[in-house]
């Protein structure tokens, strides 16, 4: 059912039962995944006090290892697995989630529900879903640019 499933990781409990989840819903439909980690640029980081140049290379090498752990995992479970650490500076973590599952045509979306709050826009209107990834899943409408929860 699912071919092309992006995994949103931040190394979390949560996301590594998405990942978990992700991993099982690849082996049974023949699956491929989009492992990503999303670096946010809040508005913080203009502060003259802080050491931008620190901040970014922490947050990198934070992505690597969660993007690395996580795609082998995938390989040793026998599930093709891409990486990409993307960033969000300005734009919503959502709309970053959802533009690099466009360029990559994923089918869904898998994440840890603590990412699920952070997701939502402001004063859209939110359709909930059973989806079989029960709350780990996340399903992308592009005709929209829509995402909608499971539940």
């Amino acid at each position: 059912m699912y071919k092309k499933l992006l995994v949103a990781d931040d190394g979390s409990e949560p996301g590594t039962a998405a990942l978990n989840e992700a991993i099982k819903l690849a082996k049974a439909d023949g699956g491929e995944l989009h492992l990503v980690f999303v670096i946010y640029h809040p508005k913080t980081f203009g502060h003259p006090i802080i050491n931008l140049a620190a901040v970014e290379e922490a947050l990198e090498a934070e992505g690597r290892g969660v993007l690395e752990r996580a795609a082998a995992q995938a390989q040793a479970a026998g599930v093709t697995a891409s990486t990409a650490m993307v960033e969000a500076r300005r734009e919503p973590i959502a709309s970053t989630l959802l533009a690099e599952a466009a360029r990559w045509n994923a089918d869904l979306i898998v994440m840890g529900h603590a990412w699920a709050p952070r997701l939502r826009p402001r004063g859209a209107r939110q359709r909930r879903r059973n989806s079989v990834a029960r709350d780990h899943a996340a399903g992308v409408d592009d005709s929209r640019a829509r995402l909608t929860s499971g539940s």
